[in-house]
């Protein structure tokens, strides 16, 4: 992303992350090389690091449900498969 921002190859990033060993990399591409970054977060309530920087935040935990497998499937072979329930 940072390469990418210096080089010109993209206008705005988005990223997808709650990850603060992204914070150095967002702080450069938005405050050195001066372009917008939304911030994508699974997490409801999104780490303060990232929250300050970031120049857009948006929630994807509502659009994660429809994504995700049903609780539980049959595998190939007929043996059922539970998700756990602390997925």
């Amino acid at each position: 992303m940072v390469r990418d921002a210096f080089t010109g190859a993209f206008e705005h990033a988005v990223i997808v992350t709650n990850d603060t060993d992204l914070r150095e990399p967002l702080r450069i591409v938005i405050e050195e090389a001066g372009l917008p970054v939304t911030l994508l977060t699974p997490n409801v309530h999104p780490t303060e690091d990232l929250k300050k920087l970031a120049t857009h935040i948006r929630n994807l935990r509502s659009y994660l449900g429809v994504c995700q497998f049903p609780i539980t499937l049959i595998g190939q072979n007929g043996q059922l498969l539970t998700k756990p329930a602390d997925w």
